[in-house]
């Protein structure tokens, strides 16, 4: 539990005549996103995003000289599920064997920051509600949001082509001396953003045998710089 993730709520309505045929609503809230396990393990990259791709050790050159072994398991939906059994492994059974990683042939790997922090989104409308005829009402709302400090994924390794000495694109890679049997270190932070804006005009109409009308009609904006989840998207800057 999180104590620290405090999500208030503040709304009031206004009815300037009183007779309950115009009305005036504003509200706000802060929410906080529910993380989900997809973004540690599903990211279902061709390039191996995700926790379930990771090789626990490559194989390889360390700066100590030693050996790694790896570990590597790609995960399906029928993985996921059988590894959540009691007393079976979450990511299945790992041969060490199964990877290796060098500079011809280089892993990639996915971390994730120390200070993760959990995304929040502020939501806030204001709208005017209006009595037309009998069971007939008006509504004109304006509606936003911004998405802040969600999760994003960024290659910490990326080549830099100034640098790429060896035209390979991989040589240009910043971790190259110290991790050179890795490629991209793709790195699960807060940097992504999102907003919202819209205007939502609604008539609503109630008939005397039950039946209920309703037609709506919205004008809306929206911009973020990301976007990850079960379809893969990385960031390249």
């Amino acid at each position: 539990t999180d104590w620290n993730n405090l999500s208030p709520r503040l709304s009031f309505t206004y009815d300037p005549t009183g007779s309950g045929r115009t009305v005036f609503r504003v509200g706000g809230g802060m929410i906080y996103e529910v993380p989900h396990l997809s973004v540690f393990i599903g990211q279902n990259g061709a390039e191996a995003e995700g926790l379930g791709v990771v090789p626990t050790g490559a194989r390889g050159v360390t700066p100590g000289g030693g050996t790694i072994n790896a570990s590597f398991l790609q995960l399906s939906g029928d993985t996921v599920t059988q590894g959540w059994q009691s007393g079976g492994p979450v990511f299945g059974n790992l041969d060490p064997s199964a990877l290796s990683c060098s500079y011809d042939q280089p892993c990639p790997v996915l971390g994730v920051t120390k200070h993760l922090s959990v995304p929040y989104v502020y939501n806030w409308n204001a709208n005017m509600e209006q009595a037309l005829w009998k069971n007939a009402a008006l509504t004109a709302a304006y509606v936003g949001n911004k998405g802040n400090e969600l999760y994003s994924v960024r290659d910490i390794n990326q080549n830099i082509y100034n640098n790429d000495t060896e035209g390979d694109e991989l040589s240009g890679r910043p971790y190259i001396t110290k991790f050179p049997y890795l490629s991209f270190i793709d790195m699960l932070e807060n940097y992504d953003f999102s907003n919202y804006h819209s205007l939502q005009v609604t008539l609503k109409q109630q008939t005397t045998n039950g039946l209920f009308f309703v037609a709506g009609y919205t004008r809306a904006h929206s911009i973020d710089n990301g976007k990850i989840g079960r379809a893969s998207c990385r960031e390249r800057v």
